[in-house]
């Protein structure tokens, strides 16, 4: 694609035509076609047809085509108002749009300094523009925002995008209600980069690979040969693959579309993906960072499910005095909070934070947070389960549904009702025996000792987390899911993909375990003692990762 296809792109969502064009006739039009018109390709294709549509996109398509034979750089249109409709002149500078560029190896242009304590370029998000633009409850990228009022103390905020007609939903939760929409409205450029994703795609088989850019997926995949519902693999079928970053190697390659898209259309499935390792950021790197943290998490988490660990718990005393009051005042006669150490091979501090309650509808919820600054892994894993809780429990359906077995158990929200029956408190009796206690300054001494002052960017950080704390993870494939919607924000999104490491699931039947990895995290870490299992054996149980 040219730059100047490039540049075009950033007018795909608005609706210009003359103005001599019927009003009433472009409000029927566009009630019937925007889904259309949202997503049209307004340079055709080569093999595809050009055959005459509805008025309002033969007049997009004849002006763009114009620009482009002209090369002008300048044009005025006239856009249409979703609400009512009026028409309003203006002139399009389209040479002044910025373009991004995809798959650049060099990110030295990013290395802006970030807080040392958040690891973020910047901590405060103005998302105003974003809301103004794409907000619409009939035509716009965000279809709904609305306030949860069922918690006294929490701001919930809920956004809603749209994708092939079906709804999809973006949370934030915040001490108000400001913060909680912007929240809500990261996590909804987050998520809609995971469908229809943009970057390089190529279509092609494993085995026409005869470059050698193609990244084999089986050794991904893990899932049980038996319980698992997804189509095998095929070498010799055509997928369509993804251009991703080899980090490690700084060289390009391709992986399976289907492990960053949510939607591959008729592809036959063969690894059923989640937001597990996506992550937004300010810069690529920041995004990349963050990416890599929750990556770290939900792998530790995972380990620590499998081998049921007697972990260490934090010392409460030794918490900041903020965090150590969130669980005081939400701890009562009946609810139980515990604070606990999940850090194994990979030295990333990382918190595990679990609600064990005899009286509310949620009887056990959990949430986890990875980051090198303690103090915020604590506060995050803490105040996102308190939360959690909070807002499951308000739901008194929610630990009524009835499951036979673990089977029973196909998407997140049944992870979570599953986990909120009370028979699911034996789970974690194995912890309620007495853990040992230890403070944050002695199982995180690397940070306070100042490990991580000397390193002034993302770029610094990331290098060193990457090469040094997971050497022993040979291949960490990046893929960039930055939209133009999102990079217009000023936001950035990428996803990491590593092979060995244990991949977030929802559905027992699809649950991924490398057993091979379970037992390295165990074994090189503080906690190779303390499994409750013997070697090769493993928790069976449906986790309760909400």
């Amino acid at each position: 694609m040219s730059r100047k296809e490039k540049m075009l792109e950033y007018t795909d969502r608005v609706f210009f035509l003359e103005k001599e064009v019927d009003e009433k006739q472009v409000a029927k039009n566009l009630q019937r076609r925007i889904f259309v018109n949202k997503n049209i390709t307004l340079i055709p294709k080569e093999e595809e047809p050009i055959e005459p549509l509805d008025k309002v996109t033969d007049v997009i398509k004849y002006d763009f085509s114009e620009i482009m034979k002209n090369n002008v750089t300048e044009k005025s249109f006239y856009e249409i108002h979703f609400r009512d409709f009026q028409v309003q002149g203006f002139t399009l500078d389209i040479a002044s749009k910025n373009v991004y560029v995809r798959n650049n190896l060099d990110t030295s242009f990013e290395d802006e300094v970030y807080d040392k304590k958040t690891l973020r370029v910047r901590n405060k998000v103005d998302l105003s523009g974003l809301k103004k633009d794409q907000f619409d409850e009939r035509y716009g990228v965000i279809t709904n925002i609305y306030k949860y009022l069922g918690t006294h103390d929490i701001a919930l905020v809920g956004s809603e995008f749209v994708h092939n007609k079906s709804v999809n939903f973006s949370y934030g939760r915040e001490k108000e209600f400001d913060a909680a929409e912007t929240s809500a409205l990261l996590e909804l450029l987050e998520r809609r980069a995971m469908y229809e994703v943009e970057g390089e795609k190529i279509h092609t088989s494993l085995e026409e690979d005869d470059a050698n850019i193609l990244v084999n997926p089986e050794p991904f995949l893990y899932y049980d040969p038996v319980d698992a519902i997804v189509a095998p693999f095929d070498r010799k079928r055509k997928y369509t693959w993804l251009k991703v970053l080899d980090y490690k190697k700084k060289t390009f390659k391709y992986l399976p579309l289907q492990f960053f898209d949510m939607d591959c259309g008729d592809e036959p499935t063969f690894v059923l993906e989640s937001s597990n390792g996506v992550a937004l950021g300010g810069s690529l790197q920041e995004s990349r960072l963050f990416a890599l943290l929750e990556l770290v998490e939900r792998d530790a988490f995972l380990n620590f499910w499998y081998k049921k660990v007697k972990v260490y718990e934090i010392d409460r005393s030794s918490i900041p005095e903020a965090s150590r009051k969130e669980i005081e005042i939400f701890e009562r006669e009946g609810r139980t909070v515990y604070l606990l150490d999940i850090t194994f091979d990979i030295e990333i501090p990382t918190v595990l934070c679990i609600v064990i309650s005899e009286i509310d509808s949620v009887s056990t919820y959990i949430s986890t947070a990875s980051h090198i600054n303690p103090e915020i892994a604590i506060k995050n894993a803490i105040y996102e389960c308190l939360v959690g809780h909070r807002v499951y429990s308000s739901n008194e359906t929610m630990s009524k549904k009835t499951y036979n077995n673990d089977y029973d158990v196909v998407d997140m929200t049944d992870h979570v009702s599953h986990a909120a029956k009370k028979s699911y408190i034996e789970n974690y009796r194995f912890l309620m025996d007495g853990l040992e206690k230890k403070s944050i300054k002695e199982l995180y001494k690397e940070y306070y000792d100042g490990k991580y002052d000397s390193f002034n960017n993302a770029s610094e950080l990331l290098d060193y987390l990457l090469y040094e704390k997971m050497k022993d993870q040979e291949e960490i494939y990046f893929a960039d899911l930055t939209t133009e919607l999102s990079y217009k924000n000023g936001f950035y999104i990428s996803k990491i993909v590593s092979p060995k490491m244990l991949a977030m699931t929802f559905g027992h039947r699809n649950r991924r375990i490398n057993k091979e990895r379970i037992e390295w995290a165990l074994s090189h870490s503080k906690y190779k003692d303390k499994s409750c299992l013997e070697r090769g054996s493993i928790n069976e149980r449906v986790h309760p990762f909400p």
